[in-house]
């Protein structure tokens, strides 16, 4: 059941421009499995806190605005709190230039934790393009470096399976990086709306993706946030990798990682991220792309805990189940395949994304083939 206060709050939510629909769609599935487990289903504030999609302060100066003179009270009340200091998050507020550099603003695409990314017209070709945007109160020097490593990385590389860099730059202190627009819509959206994929359409999307890894890891460069977020599905039928924020070059020495942090999303984090280990390397996108493919497969992540540290856990100690322990008609080639990809130990794993792809062009022509031999036994 849908309480009323949940109803209400996502109203407020989206009004002050805080979350997305996306975001409340996911909440809305996690309750609705609460339902499916006979549990009480937990309340949108709850779940909106415990997967980082609001901060507590965000959430509470959200609420203090709606309750008009109450609000002052309250904010003067918390204010004198030595423990917290409110602060409405400047990350999803509206951009208040329309032209940043030569590209003239259009409308907002998304937001993140890094910044906001808009459709734009570059005033000097005419064309119009993707424009990420370092949000204000995030303009610090190891955000500001995050943000520039990605956009010179995203710059270099030219590959069919990777959105492409066209530019950046920095307008009186904000910086920006230009994209390809890519007309669609990304993995996450389609898996919320669809729920698991035909394995056919989920075989294509990894091997492309697997593909567009193997041109990064040749070139020294781990992803190291792959997840269905960042896996765009153009109208034409593209598939891009996107978001290279935390990628970085593997024999590279940075201090924006340091030893014992934790980098990466919770749900498709690799076990050696979670441990918070520095030495990454390809494997951790394996990984997470295997944690990715068994959620196309079966519709969900195999560790759906709500609490992002329980989620780390898992892990680094549980097994990932089998995909055919939640769809036995699934291929046991497909499960192999998995298996492999989300092994514990990374040297148990792929050591490399081109065997990856070889194996998974394997598992494409096998399904092609079962496919057109059940056609021709339907056939008269």
């Amino acid at each position: 059941m849908e309480y009323k206060e949940d109803a209400v709050l996502c109203q407020l939510l989206l009004r002050q421009d805080l979350v997305d629909v996306e975001d409340l769609s996911l909440c809305k599935q996690l309750q609705k499995e609460d339902i499916e487990s006979a549990r009480d289903p937990r309340r949108l504030r709850q779940l909106l806190v415990d997967l980082d999609i609001l901060e507590p302060e965000e959430l509470e100066a959200a609420l203090m605005e709606q309750k008009g003179s109450d609000s002052s009270r309250l904010r003067r009340k918390k204010t004198e709190s030595t423990r917290h200091k409110i602060r409405p998050s400047s990350r999803h507020k509206k951009l208040e230039r329309e032209v940043i550099g030569p590209f003239q603003i259009i409308e907002k695409i998304a937001a993140g934790g890094m910044g906001a990314i808009y459709t734009a017209r570059d005033r000097l070709t005419e064309n119009t393009v993707a424009l990420k945007v370092l949000t204000a109160d995030r303009n610090e020097a190891i955000d500001s470096e995050r943000f520039l490593r990605e956009a010179r990385i995203a710059c270099t590389l030219k590959h069919d399976g990777l959105v492409r860099g066209l530019s950046f730059g920095n307008d009186a202190g904000l910086p920006f990086f230009a994209m390809e627009l890519i007309e669609g819509e990304s993995l996450k959206a389609r898996l919320l709306r669809e729920g698991p994929l035909k394995p056919v359409i989920a075989l294509d999307i990894a091997l492309r993706v697997s593909r567009a890894l193997a041109y990064l890891h040749e070139r020294g460069i781990v992803h190291r946030d792959i997840k269905p977020e960042n896996i765009m599905l153009g109208s034409n039928g593209q598939v891009k990798l996107c978001d290279l924020g935390l990628a970085r070059e593997v024999d590279m020495m940075t201090t924006v990682t340091q030893t014992g942090q934790t980098v990466g999303t919770p749900r498709y984090i690799s076990p050696e991220q979670a441990h918070g280990k520095k030495d990454i390397d390809a494997r951790a996108d394996i990984y997470s792309l295997g944690i990715t493919f068994f959620h196309m497969l079966t519709g969900r992540p195999p560790f759906t805990d709500i609490s992002g540290i329980v989620v780390l856990s898992r892990h680094l100690y549980d097994q990932v189940p089998s995909i055919r322990s939640l769809k036995p008609e699934l291929d046991k080639g497909l499960e192999n395949i998995v298996r492999q990809m989300t092994r514990k130990k990374r040297e148990d794993r792929y050591p490399h994304a081109n065997e990856l792809v070889g194996d998974l062009e394997i598992a494409v022509q096998n399904a092609q083939q079962k496919r057109k031999a059940r056609r021709l036994a339907s056939c008269p």
